[in-house]
């Protein structure tokens, strides 16, 4: 019975070792199952095994409980559970961590699996006062580590940011890998660190993918990514084999950066590692890539056979980033139809895309869908909403869901701030971010640019000059050519156009063309040509082939009555072969949208447009001057 009895454990154990390879949770169950009713599970042996399983298949907390009713333990049971939450996060590195401590207060002795672990749960959690303490007792243990227990405690000291220690760890390693001049090379990169980075990633004899990888992410992390682009080259120059975490970097380098070649290279290399098999984060990164080099014809290619939530997402961000609205409420439509999962990031996305279409019904259909697929209450959505409420031109809405919010975020209070400027509610603007900064919200760049907007539209210099003066000194923000140019358009609009001329030189902006642009503007509504012209020789300085400061400059001779030079300016344009950008407007109309651009015939109706416009334009000709009929 005793032999019987020792087979039954050694088979169920073999169960359940090959439960572990396949990864198959349920079949460790089903084992586990068998054991418990044969009360096999309470062998420490069993206990183990169907710990181990758990472990690898993730489910820890039934590696918890089989560990708790085991009446024995050995290092291996600990170390097993241990390890397993070493791999979760913050909450199991924390319990990591407590079965480690209770492991030692039972008097058991950890091995260098046990130390490794604990030590990556330190290092994952940011904790070096507990990964201080592992090092010590390792030290006192009289355990001797190898260079994996070394690595383990180099790459703790690094995640913790304990730079020094990581260094000191480094020196005193008798034998090195490359994992362990990967990990300091990783340490100096996390503590900002890149020529210190450099100098080990030169010194290293063992430079893989893992270390190009490291100092590419490092300078991304940076922000340097244009010589981050620079070393993807060394490397592939180099004859280093891409992985996959290459690819999608380089992915985001090119998106990034704009580069379609880059792009186009890194797709053609994931064509022939992986077919075009994609898994969601690198046909993602593909569409988003593609959309921002403005290729979205290709990036739907792609979506179309990277089908997903998040792809989808992906595809209605960047059809609204690349101002195609109307495209991406439709594929936001097509995703309610075919049933596919909306997240909050999506709501947010058709919110701004319908903004910009400008069509109120529109708004309220999206607002209804926000309703009833956003899973929580998300500061995002609800300003996203608001703006675009007020772009759809209803303020009367925005200002109702603004109230409706119990608690207001800064985005929430930018996006009405900017609705009521944007409509030309200068004092409610003010009044609301007055009120923001009584609440203790401290305004961000767009705030200010919101109510220096409000101050323009309604010609408040003292507002605006109070404002401008807050953002700099009390709130520490540096002013962007956006708050310049709102200044001048300030300055301009009270007729101040020498201080306002003044003002670009002080402030040392006159390479932007914006702020020349609402000067000249000024200047053509006061007639004042003189400082106009001084405008136009800087703007044709900057942008010699820009259409509107022609016209603006031939409308300026114009007012002055200065025919002559007008229609030198028009001759000039002609020469250039340059031509004003038409203007376009739309009107909803039983729920289809009319769009009317200057010169375009293409509208079904245009014949009885036309016959309508010419009839308005004689009664208008009688209005004015009844003689003529």
């Amino acid at each position: 019975m005793l032999q019987w009895r020792t087979g039954g454990e050694v088979a169920l154990v073999r169960l359940l070792k090959a439960s572990c390879k396949e990864g198959a949770l349920r079949k460790g169950k089903s084992v586990h199952a068998v054991a418990a009713k044969l009360a096999y599970d309470r062998f420490l042996c069993v206990g183990n095994a169907l710990i181990n399983v758990y472990v690898r298949c993730g489910n820890l907390d039934s590696a918890r409980k089989v560990f708790e009713e085991i009446p024995e333990r050995d290092v291996l049971s600990w170390t097993s559970l241990v390890a397993g939450c070493a791999q979760g996060d913050h909450h199991r590195c924390l319990t990591s961590i407590s079965i480690f401590r209770q492991m030692v207060s039972h008097g058991f002795r950890p091995n260098p699996f046990t130390f490794a672990s604990v030590l990556k749960a330190c290092g994952k959690i940011r904790d070096p006062s507990a990964g201080k303490s592992v090092h010590g007792l390792i030290v006192v243990s009289g355990c001797v580590p190898d260079v994996v227990l070394m690595n383990s405690i180099l790459a703790m000291y690094g995640n913790c940011g304990c730079f020094d220690e990581a260094q000191n760890v480094f020196n005193r390693m008798l034998e090195r890998d490359v994992i362990s001049w990967n990990k300091i090379i990783d340490a100096h990169v996390q503590n900002g660190d890149m020529k210190g980075a450099l100098e080990f990633f030169h010194r290293s004899p063992f430079c893989d993918v893992v270390s190009w990888n490291t100092i590419i992410s490092g300078y991304m992390h940076n922000g340097d990514d244009r010589t981050a682009v620079t070393v993807l080259y060394d490397m592939k120059r180099m004859g280093v084999d891409f992985n996959e975490f290459t690819l999608c970097i380089s992915l985001v380098l090119a998106a990034k950066l704009a580069i379609l070649d880059l792009g186009e290279q890194v797709h053609c290399q994931l064509f022939r590692k992986l077919g075009g098999d994609y898994d969601w984060y690198i046909g993602n990164s593909l569409i988003d890539m593609y959309c921002k080099c403005g290729k979205l014809d290709v990036a739907l290619l792609v979506f179309e056979t990277n089908f997903g939530a998040a792809s989808w997402s992906s595809l209605v961000s960047a059809y609204t980033q690349n101002g195609r609205s109307e495209d991406a409420v439709n594929l936001f439509r097509r995703m309610l139809d075919e049933g596919v999962p909306v997240d909050n990031f999506t709501l947010a996305a058709v919110a701004i895309a319908c903004a910009e279409s400008g069509i109120l019904e529109q708004a309220k259909q999206i607002h209804a869908q926000i309703v009833k697929y956003a899973h929580t209450s998300d500061s995002v959505i609800e300003s996203s909403m608001i703006n675009m409420y007020s772009k759809c031109g209803s303020i009367d809405d925005a200002r109702l869901l603004f109230n409706k919010t119990k608690e207001h975020g800064l985005v929430s209070w930018t996006s009405m701030i900017l609705g009521c400027a944007f409509h030309g509610l200068a004092r409610e603007a003010i009044q609301l971010f007055e009120k923001m900064l009584k609440e203790g919200v401290r305004p961000n760049e767009i705030s200010f640019l919101g109510v220096l907007s409000a101050c323009c539209h309604a010609g408040l210099l003292n507002e605006g000059c109070h404002y401008f003066k807050l953002m700099r000194e009390d709130c520490s923000i540096l002013p962007k050519i956006e708050h310049f140019t709102c200044m001048v358009d300030l300055l301009g609009r009270l007729g101040q156009l020498e201080v306002a001329e003044e003002f670009i030189l002080e402030n040392a902006i006159g390479q932007a063309d914006a702020v020349w642009k609402a000067l000249l503007s000024a200047c053509s509504t006061h007639k004042n040509v003189l400082v106009g012209e001084r405008a136009l020789g800087r703007l044709f300085e900057l942008e010699p082939c820009d259409d509107g400061s022609y016209v603006i400059l031939s409308n300026m001779w114009s007012t002055s009555r200065k025919w002559e030079n007008a229609a030198d300016v028009r001759q000039l344009m002609q020469k250039k072969q340059m031509r004003k950008k038409p203007g376009c407007s739309w009107i909803v109309l039983k729920k289809e949208a009319h769009i009317f651009v200057m010169g375009d015939r293409s509208h079904p109706q245009t014949d009885a447009i036309y016959s309508s416009l010419a009839c308005l334009a004689v009664e208008a000709s009688y209005y004015c001057n009844p003689k003529l009929l």
